[in-house]
């Protein structure tokens, strides 16, 4: 599948913490590949749980998150 085309060409594993960083300075010519959970997207609009991202608490009040990428 995509996977396999995708090891064919120059590519890296990146952490979603790194993200940002290499979105700005890495080379355009590396494909770069961010598998992102939930725990990296979603941020309790408050900052309650900013340590550890809640399951429970998300689907009990999903409308006090917000994208982490917005």
């Amino acid at each position: 599948g995509a996977q396999d085309i995708l090891r064919c060409l120059p590519h890296e594993y990146i952490s979603a913490k790194k993200l940002p960083q290499v979105a700005k300075t890495e080379s355009t010519k590396r494909i770069y590949i961010c598998v992102v959970t939930r725990d990296d997207h979603l941020r309790r609009i408050d900052g309650k749980y900013s340590e550890k991202f809640n399951v429970a608490d998300y689907e009990a009040h999903s409308d006090q998150y917000e994208s982490a990428f917005a």
